[in-house]
């Protein structure tokens, strides 16, 4: 039975001390909003892991030690997700001037060597992806352009068709140069049914993680190794 008078909600008050709430407060901050959209995207997706991972944890109450200890030794063995990770704490660290800085004499983890495709599996892709697919396109636009995966995603037809021309997205490099016979060829075998080259199963443009995960799954129907994947720069 219904005791009564008016009954109170208890409401658990949330913390603005926990990493979780510094990740909300710096998703709506200029210095975020303020970020290219290929940026943003990359910015948020680590977030979002340090979120799941650690949001719990009490900003203020970061340490060196507990940095390498919880954050960064369950990385051991993906250093470029644990190099990531640093980066994007040290952004959080520096936005709410959290002093002195936790990260301070924590070496950087050093990633694997990108290395270069080898002859006998740049044929092994060709045979897998003939001419006119978009994994053969998105293969060619980087073997022949040397583009990063955040140049080759948005590269446009009016870019290729024009000397294959676009202006590096980490650098902001211009970069200028002929269309190679191999790349032309493979261009005139893929239809034309949106502005940039390279677009999903819905007609879409991809985003970079969408065309990361469409590169590894290429790579990996072709018999390749994850070593093949596409970093911020393929070396095809």
């Amino acid at each position: 039975m219904a005791m009564g008078g008016t009954q109170k909600t208890a409401t658990k008050k949330v913390s603005t001390d926990i990493i979780s709430a510094k990740i909300d407060a710096y998703l709506k901050s200029a210095a975020y909003t303020g970020l290219s959209d290929s940026s943003q995207e990359g910015y948020s997706s680590r977030l979002e892991q340090i979120r799941t991972d650690h949001g719990h944890r009490a900003f203020s109450g970061l340490t060196k030690e507990r940095i390498e200890t919880f954050i960064l030794a369950p990385l051991a063995n993906k250093p470029g997700a644990a190099l990531d990770t640093l980066k994007k704490l040290r952004i959080l660290i520096n936005h709410f001037k959290l002093t002195p800085d936790p990260t301070a004499g924590i070496k950087r983890p050093k990633g694997g060597e990108i290395r270069a495709w080898t002859d006998r599996e740049l044929a092994a892709y060709e045979r897998r992806w003939p001419l006119g697919t978009k994994q053969r396109t998105a293969y060619a636009l980087m073997l022949n352009m040397g583009t990063a995966r955040v140049d080759t995603h948005l590269l446009t037809w009016h870019q290729v068709d024009d000397g294959a021309c676009y202006r590096r997205h980490k650098t902001g490099v211009q970069v200028d140069m002929d269309v190679s016979e191999d790349l032309e060829k493979t261009l005139a075998a893929m239809p034309r049914n949106h502005v940039v080259v390279i677009t999903t199963a819905y007609g879409k443009p991809f985003t970079v993680d969408g065309f990361s995960r469409f590169m590894r799954d290429a790579i990996t129907a072709a018999g390749l190794p994850l070593s093949c994947q596409p970093h911020g720069r393929a070396r095809l």
